[in-house]
């Protein structure tokens, strides 16, 4: 993410748009990512090769159930 939509801080380092708290949460299923959000991870998870739109991270949402659950387009979730 630090690629693409980090910024630096006053000390010069490179900090992340989001909290690893945060990520984990939204990875995990346990919090409905914000359109802010879900526009950063659409690219990163394209580029992994997930096919996961920022319209399915935001209303595709179930809770508990893990972003990438989201990708049809893989069997072995």
């Amino acid at each position: 993410m630090t690629r693409y939509y980090g910024k630096e801080d006053a000390s010069g380092r490179t900090v992340i748009p989001f909290k690893q708290a945060t990520l984990s949460l939204l990875m995990n299923g346990r919090r409905r990512p914000t359109s802010e959000q879900a526009v950063i991870l659409e690219r990163i998870l394209n580029e992994l090769g997930f096919a996961i739109s920022k319209f399915d991270m935001v209303f595709a949402y179930k809770p508990g159930q893990p972003i990438l659950a989201l990708d049809k387009t893989r069997d072995n979730q």
